[in-house]
């Protein structure tokens, strides 16, 4: 049976010819045993038994190829769907089945696909895309792995494999939402609340710092949380910015306790608020 490399390289104008690489890569542990199945959005295949897997839609061209890649990406451990149609509806479709991950759903496309696939990573569908020969626009909000024509097929798949596995294979699935950082973390009754409400004036002990420290620390880490998620509408760009602003108040603020510079935390304070109010007018 030749490679999902050999077929894909082939795909877009590459050497086919097998690698190192390649030759180590599918003489690894042994292919599970899949369920091979045509849905309504497209041909799906994927390892059998219980959980949840990766996902990946391959958005390519020719079906009878695009079957063969489909069938090679779910024999290294992915629910991989060939699309039919439209790749919304497909990722839609694939995200809420019981045996698939929607928070690590990737896309592969092709020159011919591309629109489509970035149009999945604008609405937020996606964890990561792969585009094979065609330029990726900015801005998408997700990360991202573009594979030009004539690149050496042993060091593109190289990159294909270890991009799939950091972001998406072995990728943590978010559980917080941004509405639960918002409660737990920023909100007046949140972490943010109790530290403003203990820095109404200069805390008396050390250790009452060191607690203020604490919450800001916590504050600080929630913009990490948030640069890693979505917004629901908006500019992905902007949010990403936005969540910057806020880590960085936030971080100010932690510098201010622990030089226990009191006025300084009452500066910082305002900053932090000021960039919630400012991202809750345009995310909220």
């Amino acid at each position: 049976m030749r490679s999902l490399a050999v077929l894909l390289l082939a795909s877009v104008g590459l050497p086919a010819q097998e690698k190192p690489f390649l030759e180590t890569f599918f003489a690894g542990p042994t292919t599970p045993e899949l369920k091979i199945e045509s849905v309504a959005a497209g041909y799906l295949a994927r390892p059998a038994g219980p959980g949840r897997l990766p996902g990946v839609l391959v958005l390519a061209g020719s079906r009878a190829s695009a079957q063969q890649w489909t069938r090679e990406l779910a024999g290294t451990g992915f629910a991989a769907l060939s699309v039919a149609g439209d790749p919304a509806r497909a990722a839609d479709w694939l995200a809420a089945q019981p045996f698939a991950d929607p928070q690590r759903l990737a896309a592969i496309a092709w020159p011919e696909s591309a629109a489509g696939a970035t149009g999945l990573a604008r609405g937020h569908k996606l964890a990561a895309l792969v585009v094979w020969g065609a330029a990726i626009p900015e801005g998408l909000g997700v990360p991202t792995l573009g594979i030009p024509a004539g690149r050496d097929s042993e060091q593109a798949w190289t990159e294909v494999y270890e991009f799939l596995g950091q972001h998406v294979e072995d990728a943590s699935p978010q559980v917080a939402r941004v509405v639960d950082i918002m409660r737990v973390i920023n909100s007046s009754e949140g972490v943010r609340g109790q530290l403003a409400r203990s820095l109404v004036q200069p805390p008396a002990t050390p250790e009452q710092w060191e607690q203020a420290r604490s919450r800001a620390a916590i504050l600080a880490e929630a913009g990490n949380l948030l640069l890693s998620r979505h917004p629901r509408k908006g500019d992905p760009q902007g949010w990403k910015q936005r969540a910057i602003e806020y880590r960085d108040a936030a971080t100010g603020l932690l510098k201010s306790i622990q030089a226990r510079d009191f006025p300084g935390t009452q500066q910082s304070l305002g900053q932090l608020t000021q960039a919630c109010a400012d991202c809750h007018a345009a995310y909220r």
